[in-house]
């Protein structure tokens, strides 16, 4: 049997370094307290998830046909209603 990828490469990557920035800015906080000499990495891990929504959502517009907003198979009408 064939693998067939749907999204590529930059989406993939977006989505698992999101999800473990994600956890660790969460382990920080939750774990470790604002006193934390680890808390300053919090922030820059935050400051570094925004960057990347920001290039995701410019990769939605101009990257791949499979990572284009347009070819979700849902639209926000459909998500919403």
């Amino acid at each position: 049997m064939r693998r067939t990828l749907v999204w590529d490469i930059p989406t993939r990557l977006f989505h698992w370094l999101f999800a473990g920035g994600f956890i660790a800015a969460a382990v920080i906080a939750l774990g470790q307290g604002d006193d934390s000499p680890l808390f300053p990495y919090h922030g820059m891990i935050g400051l570094a998830l925004g960057l990347m929504l920001v290039l995701r959502v410019v990769w939605g517009f101009v990257g791949s046909r499979h990572a284009r907003f347009g070819s979700f198979a849902f639209g926000p009408r459909a998500v919403a209603g």
